[in-house]
């Protein structure tokens, strides 16, 4: 149960970082260094992350919101 309820909340935060940045997938998927098909299997949570690509999502989070602050 912990292990969705962690799909869901990675899933959501990539909602809420593209919708924020004005992102579609693919622009996600560059940045993030994931293939577009990974990221629609993260949304829908069909897949779970790997720990190096939970390490480029969170990269990609903490970069973007730091760099968009700085603007």
């Amino acid at each position: 149960m912990k292990e969705i309820s962690q799909l869901n909340e990675l899933a959501q935060k990539i909602v809420e970082f593209e919708k924020e940045h004005r992102l579609n997938d693919t622009d996600f998927a560059l940045l993030s260094r994931l293939s577009v098909e990974k990221v629609h299997a993260l949304k829908a949570m069909y897949a779970t992350p790997t720990e190096e690509e939970i390490e480029m999502l969170n990269e990609t989070f903490n970069a973007e919101n730091q760099s968009s602050l700085e603007e």
